[in-house]
């Protein structure tokens, strides 16, 4: 939520969703911001986690800019049991996407897809997730976009 709330109200205009797995109906939901969730404890440095998912949302964003049809960025959550307890954090855009032979390199040190782009963020994005026993994942988001998934072992 604490890195959602940043981009409220962004200068692109475009909506941030959150939803959450729902393992009692196997659905996501819409999460209610207005409600009281409980934090999950862990071993997580959540300064470092929160700044992983503002780096997600600023792209996520960014490929969303000026795409027609692009209203919203999706996070979307859920807690795993199989094969081990994780955490996955979806970030979800509607913008053009990555094409494959670019996807390889976006991990890589001063490597961007962005005119703007220091091609930083997503290193700083996928060690943040190695240090805390996770990793990070890109894939296609069918018609169109980009999925980043940040997954933690709880």
């Amino acid at each position: 939520r604490l890195a959602a709330a940043s981009f409220l109200g962004n200068q692109e205009n475009i909506a941030i969703k959150t939803e959450v797995w729902n393992a009692h109906n196997s659905n996501y939901e819409p999460l209610d911001t207005r409600k009281d969730y409980p934090e999950l404890t862990s071993r997580f440095d959540r300064d470092q986690i929160v700044r992983a998912i503002v780096n997600l949302l600023s792209n996520a964003l960014a490929a969303s800019t000026g795409v027609v049809g692009a209203e919203f960025v999706l996070i979307r959550t859920r807690l795993t049991d199989q094969p081990q307890r994780m955490i996955e954090l979806a970030v979800i855009d509607q913008g053009q996407g990555i094409p494959e032979q670019v996807r390889n390199r976006l991990f890589e040190p001063y490597f961007s897809t962005k005119r703007t782009g220091t091609g930083l963020g997503l290193v700083i994005v996928q060690q943040i997730a190695h240090e805390h026993g996770g990793q990070i994942q890109v894939a296609s988001n069918h018609p169109r976009g980009t999925i980043f998934t940040l997954s933690l072992s709880v």
